[in-house]
């Protein structure tokens, strides 16, 4: 496995749908960024994966700047000459069962207004398992989010009640929450 994770992982390119289960490195996500077609992910009990966070993007922002580390990101230039950048841009689905996740980040110094867009599709998100994780990221109220969906994750859970909730301000414009 090479720095970025699996090469054979990356050689996909018309991936829609990819579904980990028992992996044992957490090299693994690194990959992942680059399969721009994945419309589905699911991850299943990753060893090793304790936080998900800018490693997973690998991308900065400094000031107004955006640096990225990767070749599979699509951009734009917006009306106003700024380039825009999109992570997971098709990405509809995500799945994730991580009993050891504890942190789900998104990207320093993001902001609502950034460049950079992540997973500007994603309509269905399912936690389950996540035993440890207290947070959602930042991110997530900019998404088009319809269903989400959290089991068996008793430290979010608490943080995403209505209205008082640390994390409700991420997840307030969903139309379908189930806390489970």
């Amino acid at each position: 496995m090479g720095h970025g994770g699996p090469s054979w992982l990356i050689t996909l390119t018309n991936l829609r749908s990819l579904r980990l289960q028992f992996c044992q490195s957490p090299k693994i996500l690194h990959a992942l960024r680059k399969l721009q077609p994945l419309e589905t992910l699911e991850l299943y009990v990753l060893r090793g994966i304790d936080k998900v966070g800018p490693e997973f993007f690998k991308v900065e922002i400094k000031s107004n700047m955006i640096t990225t580390r990767i070749s599979g990101t699509t951009g734009r230039d917006d009306d106003d000459g700024a380039t825009m950048v999109n992570l997971f841009p098709k990405l509809k689905r995500i799945l994730f069962n991580l009993p050891w996740c504890f942190e789900w980040a998104g990207i320093l110094r993001w902001s609502v207004d950034s460049p950079v867009r992540i997973m500007p599709r994603l309509e269905y998100l399912k936690l389950q398992g996540c035993y440890p994780l207290k947070a959602l990221p930042d991110f997530l109220r900019t998404t088009p989010l319809k269903h989400l969906i959290i089991e068996d994750c008793p430290e979010l859970d608490e943080h995403c009640r209505e209205p008082s909730g640390k994390a409700w301000i991420q997840i307030q414009h969903v139309p379908d929450i189930q806390i489970l």
